[in-house]
């Protein structure tokens, strides 16, 4: 799952597989023990708290860059390209929200296999559906975040 998400993200990033699966691990037992229902609960706890250390990371290194590092654009580049990766995962975060309100097992399909790396089959399997509901609602998950990311990139 982690190796999965971290292949979509920029090749300077320091976080690894590893480095993912230990900050999840370290935030599924909080000092406790895991306390697992099914294989269902498990994936999506796990897809949820994977999105939330990327999310976080990415708040972080955003405020840290407020003071004083700028990124600095030369002449070539495009203003749409000097995007961070930060900026995408925190405009992700702020359309998944919107898509969780409109639905929710959107939402769930979108963070099993984009945070997860789950093929539709998993994620068929994980959320007690077809396999063609989950393509369904990828689809209209995937066309509705196309949208609002693209309005964000204006």
């Amino acid at each position: 799952m982690a190796a999965a998400k971290l292949s979509r993200s920029a090749s300077g990033d320091t976080v690894t597989p590893t480095v993912l699966v230990h900050e999840t691990y370290l935030r599924l037992t909080a000092g406790t023990r895991l306390n697992v229902e099914s294989r269902r609960h498990f994936y999506t706890t796990a897809a949820k708290v994977m999105q939330h250390f990327l999310v976080d990371r990415a708040r972080r290194s955003r405020a840290a860059k407020r003071g004083g590092n700028p990124h600095r654009i030369t002449w070539t580049e495009r203003l749409s390209d000097s995007r961070s990766q930060e900026e995408e995962i925190l405009d992700l975060e702020t359309a998944l929200d919107e898509l969780g309100s409109l639905s929710e097992r959107g939402r769930q399909v979108v963070e099993l296999r984009y945070f997860a790396g789950l093929t539709a089959e998993e994620t068929a399997e994980i959320l007690e559906i077809s396999e063609r509901s989950v393509h369904r609602e990828w689809q209209r998950a995937r066309a509705f975040l196309h949208a609002r990311l693209t309005e964000t990139d204006s």
